[in-house]
């Protein structure tokens, strides 16, 4: 990210600007989204019987 760039001074504070900053603001924004995303998910129920809802899954196998 360069300092002169249109996202340093959003970002610039935070990672700094430089070699490589462009990078660690794609990995910021990336780890981000998959936080949301996975909480997003989490909180539909039909995603989270989604496995138990599906043909052709294998059942659990009890032994005793």
């Amino acid at each position: 990210m360069l300092e002169i760039g249109s996202l340093s001074p959003i970002f610039g504070d935070v990672l700094g600007v430089g070699v490589g900053r462009g990078a660690a603001l794609l990995t910021l924004l990336t780890g981000s989204a998959i936080v949301i995303l996975t909480t997003i998910c989490a909180l539909i129920p039909a995603l989270r019987r989604l496995e138990d809802t599906l043909p052709g899954g294998l059942k659990p196998s009890v032994k005793g």
